[in-house]
């Protein structure tokens, strides 16, 4: 127990720290909101060296730790609509032993994208916003491509 707890504890100071390290990284979008999610690589680990309520744990510390940190109140309430869903989608895609964690992780970046569009409706009461769905799925394919890949190596390596 207190093995699988020192993990949760590194795995949730990893994808804090990335989460930091992200907002450094400027991304080139006219869309506000793309980032490249590197963050969810821990969450990512913890469903494959762990499991699904140890990476419920990590991806809600993250949200509230990164919302709160780095976009305050209103980050909070995007942080947790996407962390949330992001693990529902992630979590029933790792049941299905024919998602690579790429695909895994690619599902779970749509989702998450998904999930701050929704918080997004219910803070504006508006679906102005909704031309941003094809744009963002589009990047959350691409970078969810990328973190898979990186998990993809990690998990290999711990392996």
């Amino acid at each position: 127990m207190n093995r699988k707890l020192s993990y949760i504890g590194v795995l949730s100071a990893l994808a804090i720290v990335i989460g930091y390290l992200e907002q450094m990284i400027p991304m080139p979008s006219a869309v506000p909101g793309i980032k490249l999610g590197l963050s969810n690589i821990a969450v990512l680990l913890a469903f494959y060296k762990l499991d699904s309520k140890s990476a419920f744990g990590i991806a809600v510390i993250k949200a509230f730790a990164c919302g709160l940190l780095f976009w305050g109140v209103g980050g909070l309430l995007y942080s947790l609509g996407g962390s949330i869903a992001a693990y529902l989608a992630m979590l029933a895609a790792q049941k299905i032993k024919s998602i690579s964690v790429i695909g895994v992780s690619v599902l779970g970046a749509v989702a998450h994208n998904f999930g701050q569009l929704v918080v997004l409706f219910f803070m504006s009461g508006s679906f102005s916003f909704i031309y941003y769905i094809c744009i963002l799925g589009l990047a959350a394919v691409a970078t969810g491509i990328i973190t898979g890949i990186v998990a993809k190596q990690i998990l290999r390596n711990l392996n």
